[in-house]
């Protein structure tokens, strides 16, 4: 994926990008005191609450969907129906994220999933780089 490099992560603590540009990752933390990983990277660990002991860690960006709803009416202009879900990680990281690239009608807990990375744009023009999960091909 070649994203614009002057295209920014929604979330710097969500979403690390190579210095090339060209492949975008989801970054966590892990907690040196207590081992725990976490999802965003934090300056404090949600569990042991040790702070100045946290390491960035690159995260594998797969996992399986654990629970999901379908969102059938919104406020917003987003293109319905759509679905969110809970991705159970190796790293035991359960991260909440938008699915794509599947029918909200197929999906089901269980299915294994992939992290992809897309560039969105708001209404004023302002782009991002954002992350969601869709099924694993195959």
């Amino acid at each position: 994926m070649d994203l614009n490099r002057a295209v920014l992560p929604i979330d710097k603590n969500a979403i690390g990008i190579s210095p090339d540009g060209s492949s975008p990752h989801l970054i966590g933390g892990k907690c040196l005191r207590c081992g725990g990983y976490f999802f965003p990277k934090r300056e404090i660990c949600p569990s042991c609450f040790d702070k100045g002991e946290i390491k960035e860690v690159a995260l594998r960006g797969q996992g399986k969907l654990s629970t999901f709803t379908v969102v059938r009416r919104s406020l917003g202009n987003q293109k319905l129906p759509y679905a969110l879900g809970y991705i159970d990680t190796p790293e035991n990281i359960i991260i909440f994220a938008p699915l794509t690239d599947c029918d909200p009608e197929r999906i089901s807990i269980g299915m294994d999933m992939e992290v992809v990375f897309e560039e969105e744009e708001a209404e004023e023009g302002r782009k991002w780089i954002t992350y969601k999960f869709r099924p694993v091909k195959g």
